[in-house]
């Protein structure tokens, strides 16, 4: 169901994306937001609004070692450290 979400087992998996399979990562993670939040309920707006950026700070920065402020969808991708 979520091919590029599988297929991080670590943070650092990020940078093994090609740049083209981010945006597909987004949405990925954009719909595993949706199919939990539908569920258990939650606030949509600031996760929905966060995902870009948290992927690209994991593809540009040296993740978990380099430090930043989490969001939840940050957790799909930190979760699997």
């Amino acid at each position: 169901m979520y091919e590029l979400i599988e297929r991080i087992n670590e943070a650092a998996d990020v940078k093994k994306f090609k740049v083209e399979e981010l945006d597909q990562l987004a949405v990925e993670i954009r719909e595993a937001l949706f199919n939990r939040l539908t569920k258990i309920g939650g606030h949509f707006g600031p996760n929905f609004g966060m995902v870009e950026a948290e992927i690209a700070m994991h593809y540009v920065f040296h993740s978990p070692v380099d430090q930043f402020a989490l969001a939840y969808p940050i957790r799909a991708i930190r979760i699997r450290s």
